[in-house]
This record gives structure tokens, sequence and C-alpha cells, in this order.
């Protein structure tokens, strides 16, 4: 999904767990796509002659080569756990299950919502195995208006009964 969309649900899931939105759970919850994408971008941006061309390259359909795919499917995998709870841990002492706990919400958002070269292989780079029913949140609209519908549920309803 979006940035927005996990931004959205790592607070969600902040308030629900402690009562208020702590920054590491928005940190630990965008920090897959923001490592992960970062290559693709530079890459789509060495790759172009002007700012038209950029931001047809920076639509994700495909990877630019070997560095930009390797970050995405080492930071959107769940062999990367340890490290995630030693950084958490590291940097966030009282409250590190947070981070960790918005890293892997965000893992188990993108499953459903991506697809062909940009699902999920689920250990990378111990197996390739992936879940090949996802969609494409950006090319279906049933992926991306079902997520914000279920989030946006559920916001309702921790407004309602737990705040």
């Amino acid at each position: 999904m979006d940035i927005a969309f996990h931004i959205a649900s790592s607070a969600m899931l902040s308030i629900a767990v402690t009562g208020r939105v702590l920054p590491e759970a928005i940190i630990f919850g965008v920090l897959p796509d923001i490592i992960g994408s970062t290559p693709f971008y530079v890459a789509a941006i060495k790759k172009s002659k002007n700012f038209k061309e950029s931001s047809k390259k920076f639509l994700k359909e495909t990877f630019h080569g070997y560095t930009d795919r390797l970050a995405y499917k080492i930071t959107h995998s769940f062999s990367v756990t340890p490290l995630i709870i030693f950084l958490a841990a590291l940097f966030f002492r009282e409250s590190w299950y947070l981070g960790v706990m918005a890293y892997l919400l965000h893992l188990l958002v993108d499953i459903p919502t991506h697809n062909k070269h940009f699902s999920l292989e689920l250990f990378f780079p111990i197996s390739h195995f992936k879940f090949k029913f996802g969609k494409y949140w950006k090319k279906d609209n049933w992926a991306f208006y079902s997520s914000w519908s279920i989030l946006g549920l559920l916001i309702v309803f921790q407004l309602i009964f737990f705040l």
C-alpha cells in the first residue's frame, strides 16, 4: 500500500496499544518502503533526462536493476525481523515492541496488496516463497478502496470503543 496508508495503520496500532501515537510506530511502519524504495527512486532519477520522464519512471511497474530489487525484497521480508527487533530495542528501549509490531503490520498489509514483481518473498533470501493472489493497489481499485475502507472501519471502531 501507499505510505499514507502505512502511516495511518501504524498510528492506529500505536493508539490501540498505548493510547497515543508514538513516533516509533510511524517510523517502523514506513521503514520498509523508505529503505526498500530509495534505490528504486535513485535509479529512476539517474535514468531520466528530465522531470517528465522521471515521473513516468517513478510509477513502480518493475525494478530498474539488481540493487533496487534486492533492497525491496530484503526490507519486505520476515527474515529481517531479528534486525528490526535489535534496531527498535536500540533506539526505543521502553516501547521497542511497538516498532516491531508496526513493521510486521506493514508486511502483513502488503501481502494482499502487492503482486508480480512486488509480491513479498516472505523469508527472502532464505526462501523465495510468495503469495500469488495479491492485487496491485496502484492498478486495482478494489485493493486500494477495500484496504482504506477496512482501515477506516477499524479507526471508527477504535474511536467508539477504546477512546
